[in-house]
């Protein structure tokens, strides 16, 4: 399923019904979050978000075990993650901030609750 380019702001809980979808591209849309329910995908093999607002990604993305792709680029994500491949773990990171005007703000806002 491709939905890229459409601005849509979220992805409905009732992805999770898809139980047999593989491939899903959500490029460069207005995506903020991604529901728990994503987490029921278990046929999912590629998930691309990448040109969203994401911030954060819901723990039972790991639940994924046939995930072999997973486009992150572009988005405002600052937390850790797991990456798996064919249902196997290969590590534990945590994403990279790299914009820097996003970086400033968050270290104001840091600064004015000391």
């Amino acid at each position: 399923m491709r939905i890229n380019h459409s601005k849509i702001t979220k992805i409905p809980k009732r992805i999770g019904k898809l139980y047999y979808l593989q491939y899903l591209q959500l490029k460069n849309n207005r995506i903020k979050e991604v529901h728990e329910d994503i987490s029921k995908l278990k046929n999912l093999e590629s998930f691309e978000l990448s040109g969203n607002k994401l911030k954060k990604l819901p723990k039972g993305i790991g639940g994924l075990i046939n995930l072999k792709v997973l486009n992150l680029n572009d988005n405002n994500l600052i937390e850790r993650f797991e990456l798996f491949i064919c249902g196997f773990e290969l590590s534990n990171a945590y994403s990279e901030l790299n914009n820097p005007l996003l970086q400033r703000k968050l270290l104001e806002d840091q600064s004015k609750q000391l």
